[in-house]
């Protein structure tokens, strides 16, 4: 008999900078702000990834493809679990953001954000959007489930500011703001 291994690989955070690139392809613990600056890029590839305290993934201008993952905040993690500002382009497909009630998913400002088959589960966040937060950006979501999002401000799941939001086939339940 062989006991079932749950191994996670840790990750202290990093920086990637223009012309660098980086996958993460394994199940892993993140314990440190991952930043991708203008030119690099961070494809996040069918892992569940555990932001601890003071984590997240940031995109300063960076290209992020997360697909067929699990994001989560762990114990200690606040705020938001992926920040992107100024990316042309952020494409999300098949992945869960769990913000076990301790952050909010996504925080854009600029670019176009198009999303298809995620779920957002208990993520809350301070001020406006509990799940997802837009500030001059497009967003275009398609078959999302909004559930148990909260914040303190407006749109318990979702809140944009300016630009354009299209939803399609999205369920919200049980989410308030």
């Amino acid at each position: 008999f062989l006991p079932t291994l749950d191994y996670r690989e840790e990750i202290e955070g990093f920086t990637l900078e223009a012309g660098q690139s980086r996958s993460i392809t394994r199940p892993c613990i993140v314990k440190g702000p991952i930043v991708v600056k203008a030119g690099g890029l961070l494809s996040i590839q069918g892992v569940e990834m555990i932001l601890g305290q003071d984590s997240g993934v940031k995109s300063e201008g960076g290209q992020l493809e997360i697909r067929d993952s699990r994001i989560c905040a762990a114990e200690g993690c606040r705020g938001t679990l992926l920040t992107v500002k100024n990316m042309p382009r952020l494409v999300l497909e098949n992945v869960c953001f769990d913000g076990q009630k301790r952050a909010g998913a996504i925080e854009a400002e600029g670019g176009v954000l198009e999303g298809k088959n995620c779920n957002f589960e208990n993520c809350t966040k301070i001020g406006d959007g509990g799940a997802v937060y837009g500030w001059g950006c497009n967003m275009y979501f398609e078959h999302f489930t909004f559930r148990e999002c909260y914040s303190s401000g407006n749109g318990g799941a979702i809140y944009v500011k300016g630009n354009k939001v299209e939803v399609k086939d999205t369920v919200f339940e049980h989410c308030c703001g």
